[in-house]
């Protein structure tokens, strides 16, 4: 320590320039002491760094002032580290140019080292205390700057870390090199550390593609020779350090990872250690004795005692065997954290590429006993360090995660041989390797469930199972008959002790039904097979167990998500109901025992995640019924021996429904303390998809008491009684509160259910019912004053009210439409009240979404429709003489701008339905005489015509044109839309979709009819077809 103060007396002039300039750096902190400390931390790490810059690893004395300088370093971060480690205010956390030069003194370190002859115990140690002290600032650093010296620096500890891997394989071959390899490890070990750091804490940025795979392939092949290090069979010296990605460049998939997914995914567990952990320099003889770290080895002890053991020597070598042991665990445990942390720093399509050199694309044999195959999979099952075993795990999660979008696309089983002169191509396509890779990983799963009994592991496990499955495109594998296995194996682990573990392996099976379709040879091996159906009983027995005992809330709820993910795959559902093969899985038992059991559950209502699932298993139970009222039910998949016994069933499971407790405290009490909002608007929706032929067989109290409940839900507003003052305030807030709003989606909800119960034949015609809800969706909602709608339009959730309200209004406005009897029974100025309101609202619109415009130019054609119906009428002598004239003319404007200016195909081709029914109406021409509307109109629907590329608007539009009352409009257009007519009408044939092919057809049709009956005919009757080419 001497030697340390009198050289550091030496040096210490050289940093004075450094120190003023620091002293003169203003703190950010006004703690005069605190600045002091500061400073004086600062001018310490001046000294020892001004130091090191004079002096050279080549030269020995200079060699051993760097290991006294390095040791002071140590002492001084380790004494300082707290004051280091909490400040966040001063300038003492930026050590990038201290970093920096640290690295210029490993690479000159490397530059030896490249020369044998150079290897020795002091080299290597220094070596070692270098990275140590490098660790240490890193680690201590906590300003994360974008800079490209950081893409250096890293690139550098890479090339450092393939130069240990060198020179271990070098002198494993060597003699009397056992201290020189341990204290190698603890240098690679290291250096893994500062490569972990670096992947997580700091933006590396490259200046090319090239540049990025380059390092990459470096990175990943060097981590790759050290993810096995000390396994058994292993040679570490066999294994490339250099990789070429597969070629995925030509798969422009978006990337999502950036710094986003860096601060979500990276939660550094690293980062609440010390400064300085417990991988210590090995230096005497003594200090390997006293070492007293024996009883943290994660193998056996037996071997080390003492009592066996004659010389000193054998003491020795065991002890520095146990220390290569414990530096081959972390060795391979941070070989794979970097992997992950890389992730991040390297984009997902480049990563991605090294897939076949981290999990195996050909078939193997599990357990791979004797097999010298090395993978991502070889760590998990045969790795002797669970801590290992984990990191690997967490690593294969954030792998597939981040390139689900590859596997989703590429994977594609070949199912042809390619072949050239009769002989097998030697080339394997990419998707094909990936196909044979994601098979293997389905075997390999099946074999580990089982054989693993730790609890950490399997969950891990099972969380990347789940992953795997979910992105698997079973329909693209010849062989789909992949999962079998595992679903069949996965039920034993229900019988399980720990619940954590019983509930992973329901959340596999709901994980699953979850996929959009069950793959077709899982759905065969459970309908066909023995084991298939005993699998599906003991799931289902388990399911009603824990429902019955109700023991665990976990346990429930997969029980419950499982029961809905089965039932909305409705093909595979009634055919497991109509079979019988399933003796758990009954119409009577499930719908009517379990589903009751599950819904007059007490504990959901003091458990929200319960209560939710409970209503929606409610709503997929309606779903299905609906489903099922809607099929015409083949022999061979029956439910029910007749349609009256089915209808009977479903209605008796509705009046259940509507008399259970939560039903009643949710609609009928609107207990918004018991019930929450979510499950109320889900037992309304419940309501809105009961069949119609089932509606009809309740008897009118039943009618009344769902229409009664529905407008008292319909009808509520925490808005009716406000102020002026208070919508002021509001207005300047503009805030949209998420508790007091939630009234809005019961209101929307309500509204769109009643609009869709009086669509029913049973109500189409109940003019009270009508009136009602033109009422609640006009009085209440849309007919309100102008700081109301300034104030609304402004709240996400109001324009979800207004979307609801304005379609339900368009729903029945089109029922009314269609009843001449309702159209007469209501007055002209009611229908010109609601024009004029919907004309108001319009002006007011400053916040609109698609959804809102459709429904609004709905709502314009029909109220306008009806507006002209009624003044034609006969009774139109008793109705007050009304002039709604302008407003009509400037809601058909309105329509006509919208449709020349918006590209959305929904919006458009609605304007042309709504245009349609105008067009042949005498009084709507006579109306749009002013300004040349009806010209302009018409020349929107032809240039709509031409330029949309829409099968659905192409049809509508021309057909609106075809459809107008006067015939020589449509004859001033004939010619110039003729040559477009059969040019669309031959581009488009064998386009457009089969299932709508025939509503296409059929409007073309209707304007060649049209042509031909209004034209071809009275003009020229002997010879039709002249006159057809003449046009």
């Amino acid at each position: 320590m001497n030697q340390d103060r009198r050289y550091r007396s030496n040096v210490r002039g050289g940093g004075h320039g450094r120190r003023q300039n620091i002293s003169s750096t203003k703190s950010k902190s006004n703690d005069p002491s605190l600045n002091k400390k500061c400073s004086f931390l600062r001018e310490e790490l001046t000294v020892i760094f001004t130091g090191l810059n004079n002096l050279s690893v080549q030269d020995a004395k200079d060699s051993k002032r760097i290991v006294v300088l390095l040791e002071s370093l140590h002492s001084f971060m380790e004494s300082n580290k707290s004051s280091i480690k909490h400040d966040d205010d001063n300038n003492i956390d930026d050590f990038s140019q201290e970093l920096s030069r640290l690295n210029q003194f490993l690479f000159d370190i490397k530059t030896l080292l490249n020369n044998v002859d150079n290897y020795n115990e002091d080299l290597f140690n220094l070596q070692y205390l270098m990275l140590k002290s490098f660790y240490i600032l890193l680690k201590a650093t906590k300003i994360i700057n974008e800079s490209t010296l950081f893409a250096d620096i890293l690139e550098h500890l890479i090339d450092h870390l393939i130069q240990i891997k060198i020179m271990i394989c070098k002198l494993s071959s060597g003699n009397n090199q056992q201290q020189n390899i341990i204290t190698l490890n603890s240098s690679c070990l290291l250096l893994l550390k500062c490569i972990y750091f670096f992947c997580s804490k700091f933006t590396i940025i490259y200046g090319n593609n090239l540049r990025k795979t380059n390092v990459s392939g470096k990175l990943i092949g060097i981590l790759r020779c050290f993810m096995f290090y000390g396994l058994s069979k292993y040679d570490l010296e066999s294994f490339p350090v250099n990789l070429y990605p597969s070629p995925l460049s030509q798969f422009m998939i978006k990337d999502n990872n950036g710094r986003k997914r860096r601060n979500n995914n990276n939660n550094n567990k690293f980062d609440n250690d010390e400064i300085f952990d417990d991988t210590h320099l090995p230096s005497t003889t003594t200090a390997t004795i006293e070492s007293s770290n024996l009883s943290t080895s994660e193998y056996s002890s037996s071997e080390l005692d003492e009592s066996t053991i004659s010389t000193i020597d054998t003491i020795l070598s065991l002890r520095r065997e146990y220390q290569n042991r414990k530096s081959f665990v972390k060795i391979r445990m941070f070989s794979y954290e970097c992997l992950r942390v890389s992730l991040d720093i390297f984009d997902i399509r480049t990563v991605f590429g090294f897939w076949s050199f981290l999990f195996p694309d050909t078939n193997l044999s599990w357990p791979l006993n004797d097999s010298t195959e090395f993978s991502v999979l070889t760590t998990i099952s045969n790795d002797t360090s669970n801590s290992v075993r984990i990191s690997a795990l967490n690593f294969m999660f954030n792998f597939f995660d981040y390139s689900k979008q590859y596997v989703q696309i590429l994977v594609q089983d070949s199912t042809t041989t390619t072949s050239i002169g009769g002989k097998s191509s030697s080339f394997t396509p990419i998707s094909v390797s990936l196909a044979t890779m994601i098979k293997e990983l389905h075997r390999f799963f099946h074999y580990i469930l089982l054989k693993e009994n730790n609890c950490s592991i399997l969950i891990l496990l099972y969380k990347i199972l789940s992953l795997i499955i979910s992105i698997t495109p079973y329909h693209k594998l010849s062989d789909d008959e992949i999962l079998n296995q595992l679903f069949n194996q996965n039920c034993y682990m229900i019988d399980n002790k720990v619940t954590q573990i019983k509930n992973l392996s329901l959340a596999l099976y709901v994980k699953i039904f979850n996929l959009s379709t069950i793959p077709t040879g899982l759905e065969s091996w459970i309908f066909e097979t023995e084991s298939g159906r005993i699998t599906m009983n003991k799931i289902f027995k388990h399911c009603y167990e824990f429902i019955d005992n109700q023991d665990y809330i976990l346990l429930i709820i997969e029980s419950i998500k499982l029961f809905i993910s089965i039932l909305r795959h409705y093909k595979f559902a009634r055919k497991l109901l109509s079979k019988k093969c399933i003796e758990k899985f009954n119409v009577e038992m499930f719908f009517m025992k379990i589903s009751f059991k599950i819904i007059e559950m007490d504990k959901a209502y003091n458990n929200s995640v319960l209560q939710t699932l409970m209503c929606k298993f409610i709503h997929t139970i309606g779903l299905f019924f609906k489903d099922l009222s809607s099929t015409t039910c083949e022999d061979d998949y029956k439910i029910f021996p007749d349609l009256h016994t089915q209808e009977d069933f479903i209605k008796q499971w509705y009046l259940k429904i509507i008399s259970t407790k939560i039903f009643h405290i949710a609609l009928k009490e609107q207990n918004s303390l018991i019930i929450q909002n979510s499950s109320q608007i889900t037992l309304i929706n419940v309501i809105s998809i009961i069949p119609e032929n089932i509606f009809k067989l309740f008897n009118e109290n039943i009618h009344f008491e769902i229409i009664s409940i529905l407008i008292s839900l319909a009808k509520i507003d925490n808005h009716h009684d406000y102020d002026d003052n208070v919508i002021n305030n509001n207005k300047q807030q503009n805030i949209d509160n998420e508790e007091t709003d939630l009234w809005i989606y019961t209101k929307s909800t309500s509204i769109r259910c009643l609009s869709i119960i009086q669509s029913y034949n049973c109500f189409s015609n109940d003019l009270t019912l009508i009136l009602d809800l033109i009422d609640i969706c006009i009085m209440d909602v849309l007919n309100k004053s102008d700081d109301y709608y300034q104030m609304m339009m402004a709240r996400k959730k109001q324009i979800f009210l207004f979307e609801h309200i304005l379609w339900s209004l368009a729903n029945i406005l089109d029922n009314v439409k269609k009843s001449e009897s309702l159209q007469s029974s209501i007055e002209l100025k009611y229908f010109v009240n609601i024009l004029e309101i919907l004309e108001k609202f319009h002006s007011k619109l400053t916040n609109s979404t698609d959804d809102m415009l459709i429904n609004l130019v709905r709502n314009s054609s029909l109220i306008i429709y009806l507006i002209l119906s009624k003044q034609n009428s006969s009774d139109q002598s008793n109705e007050i003489q009304i002039n709604p004239d302008q407003i009509q003319i400037k809601m058909i404007k309105y329509m006509n701008e919208i449709l020349a200016e918006k590209k959305s195909y929904k919006l458009q081709w609605n304007i042309c339905i709504g245009f349609s029914y105008l067009f042949p109406m005498e009084n709507f021409i006579k109306l749009c005489e002013v300004d040349d509307l009806i010209d302009r109109i018409m020349n929107t629907l032809y240039q709509t015509f031409l330029n949309s590329i829409n099968h659905k608007v192409q049809s509508y539009s021309i057909y609106t044109i075809s459809c107008i009352y006067d015939l020589k409009i449509f004859e001033k257009y004939l010619p110039k839309l003729w040559s477009s007519l059969t040019k669309k009408f031959i581009e488009n044939l064998f386009i457009v979709p089969i299932h709508n092919r025939h509503t296409w057809l059929d409007r073309f049709i209707f304007v060649i009819e049209k042509f031909f009956i209004e034209f071809v005919q009275p003009n020229d009757q002997d010879d039709p077809l002249d006159f057809f080419f003449h046009w």
